[in-house]
């Protein structure tokens, strides 16, 4: 192998919505065949289906949503970015480096933990709302200390 210095990344697209199944997955395949150019390589690969936009894109307010976690050799980066851009139907993308420690998840791993999340905190609300525990029988008093009596001490007679 050369001695190029690979570096990791993610790719996140958005999809038009309006594509039939066959198209999208032709668009999905070059979009994996652009990523592997070069010795690139696909490390793991998140397609998590037509969403809600959070805003309009180019009259959309749904799309197709894809996150891939890549290797590639950083200097064709720009050009892999220019290529998507211009030569795809992506209505939008984000390309980042990330580091190589980087822990990959899934969109589904991170709606779970949203909502195991919401969940502890929905259960916290509810004991914070619950009135004190009220105890029903009175605590037994600790016992006093025992005073010292003063015991009377017989005075021996004097023995003859």
């Amino acid at each position: 192998m050369n001695d190029i210095d690979f570096k990791q990344y993610e790719l996140m697209v958005i999809l038009p919505p309006d594509m039939n199944d066959q198209d999208l997955q032709k668009h999905l395949k070059e979009l994996r065949n652009l990523l592997q150019e070069h010795l690139g390589k696909i490390l793991h690969e998140d397609l998590a289906g037509m969403r809600d936009l959070a805003y309009r894109i180019r009259k959309h307010d749904r799309g197709f949503y894809g996150v891939f976690h890549f290797q590639h050799d950083p200097s064709q980066i720009p050009e892999l970015e220019k290529t998507i851009r211009i030569e795809t139907p992506v209505i939008r993308h984000l390309l980042m480096a990330v580091s190589r420690h980087y822990f990959f998840k899934t969109l589904a791993e991170y709606e779970n933990e949203a909502e195991a999340s919401r969940l502890a905190e929905e259960q916290t609300r509810k004991d914070a709302k619950r009135p004190p525990v009220r105890r029903t029988e009175k605590p037994e008093k600790p016992e006093a200390p025992l005073k010292s009596e003063k015991v009377p001490v017989k005075e021996e007679e004097p023995s003859e």
